[in-house]
């Protein structure tokens, strides 16, 4: 070690010698916390929170405009409108074999 480092290394420990109390106390209570694990939330990116608040409110908005909320039960129209009282789906049908048959004899 050379005089130079002697020197700066007892200035040093001088003025770590005459650090007033209260001094010591703030840097002692900075080094625990410095040493103590944080919380996950706090190690955490600033962005993280903010970005997840808006892509559940994007997930929710997209949810809302697809599948609007109609109050109503929709497998029972759906039963309704194919069950065998229901007299139009059968004439649609009839139809539509009409026009598979028109169009076989148009092409042949």
């Amino acid at each position: 070690m050379s005089d130079f480092e002697t020197v700066l290394k007892n200035k040093l420990r001088q003025t770590e010698d005459a650090l007033a109390d209260d001094i010591c106390r703030q840097l002692r209570s900075s080094r625990r916390d410095a040493i103590r694990p944080r919380p996950w939330w706090q190690r955490l990116p600033r962005i993280a929170l903010p970005a997840a608040g808006l892509a559940t409110a994007s997930l929710i908005a997209v949810v809302v405009v697809t599948f609007p909320f109609n109050g109503g039960d929709h497998s029972r129209l759906r039963q309704e409108s194919l069950s065998p009282e229901n007299t139009a789906f059968y004439q649609d049908l009839e139809f539509y074999y009409w026009l598979a048959e028109h169009e076989k004899t148009k092409d042949s």
